[in-house]
C-alpha cells in the first residue's frame, strides 16, 4: 500500500513538472515579437531617411550644376558703350552742378569723384554667346578691338552697398589670351531710363576685385540720351 502511494506521488510530481516546462507565457512571446517588429521598422525608417537625404543631396547638386549651365552671358548680349566716355559732353555738365548743390560741394569735386567711380580701361564691349570682346572706342564708331575671349560662369558673390545687397555673377576666361581673367557682372537695369549695367574686371582673385570700394565701371546702351545721363547722375 505504501509502495502504491509512493508511485502515485512521484507520478503527480512528474506531471506537474512536465506541465510547467511545456507552457509558454503568451504575453512574453508577444512582447518579444513586438520588439523585433519595432526594430525592423526603425531600421527601415533609417534606411528611408538615408535614401531621402541622398536623393536631396543629388537633386541639390544637379540643381547647382544646371544653374551654372543656365547662367551664360545672354542677359548682357549686344553692343555696349562705356558710360565714362560721355561724362565730358557739354550737354550733361549741368548734372554735376545739380549734384554739387545737393551734396554741398563744387561741380568740379563731384565730377572728379563720379569719373573715378566709373573708371574703365576700354570704351566699348560686345557680348555674343559666351564671348566678350573689348574695344578702345565705340564699336559703332569703328572702335579698334583690343581683346576677346570666351568666358564661363563659376558662381556668384554678394556684397553690401550701404543697406543694399548687390549680386555679382562671376565669369572666368576659358583661354589664356583673354584681356582679363575675370568679369563680374551685375544685372542689366534701367529699361525705362538709362539702360545699363555695372561690372568689374581684373586678373586677381574675384574677392580682391570686389574689395575695391566705390568702383563701378558701367556700360550703357548705345542709344542713350543726354537726359538719361543727367537723370542717372543726379538720382
Amino acid at each position: 500500500m505504501k509502495r502504491l502511494l509512493t508511485i502515485a506521488l512521484v507520478s503527480a510530481l512528474m506531471t506537474t513538472s512536465l506541465v510547467g516546462c511545456g507552457s509558454e507565457d503568451p504575453a512574453s512571446d508577444n512582447n518579444e515579437k513586438q520588439e523585433q517588429t519595432t526594430t525592423v521598422d526603425e531600421d527601415e525608417s533609417k534606411d528611408d531617411e538615408s535614401k531621402d537625404s541622398e536623393k536631396e543631396d543629388s537633386e541639390k547638386e544637379e540643381s547647382e550644376d544646371s544653374e551654372k549651365e543656365e547662367k551664360d552671358l545672354s542677359a548682357w548680349a549686344g553692343d555696349w558703350n562705356n558710360m565714362g566716355s560721355y561724362l565730358e559732353k557739354p550737354e550733361i555738365q549741368t548734372a554735376f552742378d545739380q549734384l554739387a548743390e545737393k551734396e554741398g560741394t563744387t561741380a568740379e569735386e563731384e565730377k572728379m569723384k563720379y569719373v573715378e567711380k566709373r573708371r574703365t580701361d576700354f570704351n566699348g564691349m560686345t557680348v555674343e554667346g559666351n564671348t566678350i570682346t573689348l574695344y578702345d572706342g565705340f564699336k559703332s564708331e569703328d572702335g579698334k578691338e583690343i581683346g576677346s575671349s570666351e568666358y564661363k560662369y563659376i558662381g556668384e558673390e554678394k556684397t553690401m552697398l550701404d543697406k543694399h545687397e548687390l549680386t555679382w555673377d562671376i565669369y572666368e576666361a576659358v583661354g589664356e589670351d583673354a584681356p582679363y581673367k575675370y568679369f563680374l557682372m551685375m544685372p542689366v537695369h534701367g529699361d525705362e531710363g538709362l539702360k545699363h549695367f555695372h561690372f568689374r574686371y581684373g586678373d586677381e582673385d574675384p574677392k580682391e576685385i570686389l574689395a575695391k570700394d566705390n568702383w563701378f565701371p558701367t556700360m550703357v546702351a548705345p542709344d542713350s540720351t543726354d537726359e538719361q545721363f543727367i537723370e542717372e547722375i543726379t538720382e
